[in-house]
C-alpha cells in the first residue's frame, strides 16, 4: 500500500516486521471523480481493471519482483500480504508467486476469486446509492475479484514470455 492508503488504515498488527514495497494505483482519482460527476459507464470500468492488471507486468513488474524475493527469505515468515481490498495487487502477486510454485493456472484462478467472499463493500453503498446506474454497476465491478483480469494478463504473458516461468 501507498503512504496514503496505510494512513487512511494503519497497520492493526503490533510487533510486526513491515516490508513496504508501495505499487500506486494509477488513474484512482480520475475514476472517482468520474464516479462521483456520473461520467462512467460499466465497460470504462472494464477497460480500468483490464489496464491495471496489464501495468502490473508492466509498469510496476520491479515492484513485484521485489515483493516475491521476500518469499525467498525464510526469516520473513511468517507473511501477510495486503493492499487497500486485497484482491487486485495482492490478486496479482499472489497468482504470480503460485505460478512460480507451479500451481496450475485453474487453480490460481479459483483461489483469486475466492476473495470474493470476503469482500466488505459496506462502506461504499452509502456513495453508491446517490449515483446514477451506470456508476453503481462500475462500482460493483471495480470491488471484484475477476479472474477474466488475471486470464488477459496470463494470455498477454504467454504471447510474450512464453510462459509464467520465463516471466518470472
Amino acid at each position: 500500500r501507498g503512504e496514503d492508503e496505510t494512513y487512511l488504515a494503519p497497520n492493526k498488527y503490533p510487533n510486526v516486521k513491515v516490508i513496504s514495497i508501495p505499487i500506486p494505483i494509477r488513474d484512482k482519482e480520475t475514476i472517482v471523480q468520474r464516479l462521483e460527476e456520473g461520467q462512467i459507464r460499466k465497460g470504462d470500468g472494464v477497460v480500468y481493471m483490464q489496464d491495471t492488471y496489464l501495468r502490473y507486468m508492466t509498469e510496476n513488474s520491479k515492484q513485484f519482483g521485489q515483493a516475491l524475493k521476500v518469499f525467498l527469505n525464510q526469516e520473513n515468515y511468517p507473511i501477510l500480504v495486503n493492499c487497500s481490498m486485497g484482491k487486485d495487487r495482492t490478486g496479482f502477486l499472489m497468482a504470480m508467486l503460485l505460478s512460480a510454485l507451479e500451481i496450475p493456472e485453474e487453480t490460481i484462478l479459483k483461489d483469486y476469486t475466492t476473495s470474493n467472499q470476503y469482500i466488505n463493500i459496506k462502506h461504499h453503498e452509502k456513495m453508491a446509492r446517490n449515483l446514477n446506474t451506470d456508476a453503481q454497476e462500475t462500482i460493483t465491478l471495480l470491488l471484484q475479484a475477476n479472474e477474466s483480469w488475471l486470464e488477459l494478463v496470463f494470455k498477454k504473458i504467454k504471447k510474450e514470455y512464453g510462459s509464467t516461468k520465463k516471466f518470472l
